[in-house]
This record gives C-alpha cells, structure tokens and sequence, in this order.
C-alpha cells in the first residue's frame, strides 16, 4: 500500500516538472517569434530609410529643376507627393518596430531597451526533417503521456486498498513498573466499505482509458500540424529561393535603370516613381516572406521540443 502512495506521488511530481517544461518551451517559442518579428521590423525600417533618403533628394533636385523650368509642375507635385508617401510608409514602419519591441519586452520580462546586432533578416532553417518519431519530444505530448502514467498510478493504488492489509506492531511494556515485557503484534486491516473503494478503483481504471485516448488524439493532431507547418516551410522556403535567385535582382536593376533614365531625361518623373515603386514591392514582398519563413520554423522548433 505505501509503495503504491509512493509510488503515486513520485508521478504527480513528474507532472508538475513536465508541465513546468512545457512552460518553458512555449515561453522559448514565443521568445523566438517576438525576437525574428523584432528583427524583421529593422530591416524593413533599414529599406525604407534609404528609400526615404533617395526620395528626399529628388524631391530636392525636382524643386530645383522646377525652378529652372527643366520639369512641369505635375512632375514638381508628383516627387514631393512620393516623397510624402515613403515618409507615412516611414512612420507606419517605425510603429511596428515600436510595438515588437515592446512585445520582445513583454516576453523578457524586461523594461530594458532592446536593440539587435543584426538587422539583416537571414533565413532559418530547421535542424531536420520531422517525422512521426519527433512527436514523443512534443511538450504537450510528453505532458499528456505522463498524465497517463500518473493515472496508471493511482489505479494502482486504489486497486491496493481494496486487499487486506497486514500490520505488524512491536511493544515494549511495564508490568508494576518492571521493564522487559516485549510483545509483537500481527493485524489484518480489511476494508469494510468494500463497494466505496471498489467504485474508486474503477473510477481510476476509466480514468485511465479517459487519459489514453486524449493521449492519441493529442499524437494524431500534433503529427497532423508537423506536416502542415512542413508543407508551409517548404512553401515559403520555395518562394524566398526564387526572390533571392531571381526577384531582388530584378528589383535592383529596375531601380537602377530608372535612375539612369530619369537622370538622362529619358523617362519622366511619374514614370520614374512607378519603377521604383514596382522595386519597393518587390523588396517589402521578400522581407514579408522571410518573415513567414522564420516564423515556420519557430513553430516545427517548438513541436518537435527543440
């Protein structure tokens, strides 16, 4: 009987430390997320920085060839109107960045100003591919598979007190004060509310079943949600693969050639706005897509107890 209790108690204590695990690593998870959405909002404020330092100096440069007469009034209006724009753009950026901060901060536990050492987003990649093994190192796995033992344990228990219980008693006694008189004595504890410890006992044997059936549900869906998360990361790692291989490039020469144009007088300003605009798409698209990655890859992390 008392093994049994021990036993029982030695289980509930691993609960609580698996549950405490599973704490931790969905702190660590959202750590992670708050720290890659923390770093993507540098580098898009780094983008829009520089854009807002090109517009600003052809904003310039058109008031003055405005001046002179080289440019129209609707090409004068049409680069201050740009330039207005990225600077919105500029200060919508700038609030995002405030508020990861402030959500990395939260996580941290912390007041702390926070900065990063490298603002250049850089795509994460998982240290494997997961498989239907992984799933017994998910947190919520392991704590859902403990909760089937500590089950198993006080069934075991309960199915302890229905037996009879032999106790074993020693005394050492007086008789008209003259020690010495040593007895032992040997008892049977027999339950005599049979049916109440009966009832507890299959209680705890339905729990049981209860425990290991919500165990599988939990396998199915977190092996379920492994290959969704796969199947996105693939996704998203195709899609930063072909920006990297192909759209950035295309974005740079864009911006550059309508540079080399608008500076030639080969292109109007409005047109010259509308290339560059095609290559700020192109960029925020990329950054907005590496984000995705990244954060996919924070998800397979945390369901494989990594």
């Amino acid at each position: 009987m008392y093994s049994k209790e021990r036993k029982l108690i030695k289980q509930n204590i691993r609960k609580e430390e698996q549950r405490l695990t599973q704490t931790q690593q969905a702190l660590t998870k959202q750590v992670k997320s708050a720290y890659y959405n923390f770093q993507f909002g540098h580098a898009k404020l780094a983008l829009y920085q520089r854009l807002d330092s090109v517009f600003s100096n052809y904003k310039e440069a058109a008031t003055l060839r405005y001046k002179t007469g080289d440019i129209s009034t609707l090409e004068k209006l049409s680069s201050t109107s740009q330039y207005h724009d990225i600077q919105t753009r500029l200060k919508s950026v700038q609030s995002d960045l405030h508020t990861y901060h402030q959500e990395l901060q939260q996580w941290l536990n912390t007041e702390d100003s926070l900065a990063i050492n490298n603002a250049q987003l850089e795509p994460l990649e998982p240290s494997s591919k997961p498989d239907t093994g992984m799933v017994g190192q998910n947190p919520e796995f392991k704590l859902n598979q403990q909760s089937v033992k500590t089950a198993e344990a006080r069934h075991q228990r309960e199915q302890a007190n229905l037996w009879p219980q032999l106790e074993f008693t020693y005394q050492d006694q007086r008789v008209q004060s003259v020690p010495g008189f040593y007895g032992f004595m040997v008892g049977l504890n027999v339950p005599l509310d049979f049916w109440t410890y009966d009832g507890r006992n299959q209680a705890a044997k339905l729990k049981i079943k209860q425990r290991k059936a919500h165990l599988a549900r939990v396998k199915n869906r977190i092996q379920s949600k492994l290959q969704q998360k796969w199947q996105q990361y693939k996704k998203y790692q195709e899609q930063v693969q072909y920006y990297q291989n192909q759209r950035l490039e295309q974005a740079d020469k864009l911006m550059g050639n309508a540079i080399k144009q608008y500076k030639n007088g080969s292109i109007t300003y409005p047109a010259y706005a509308q290339y560059v605009e095609q290559a700020i798409e192109i960029k925020v698209d990329y950054l907005n897509k590496l984000r995705n990655l990244n954060q996919s890859v924070v998800e397979l992390e945390y369901l494989v107890g990594e």
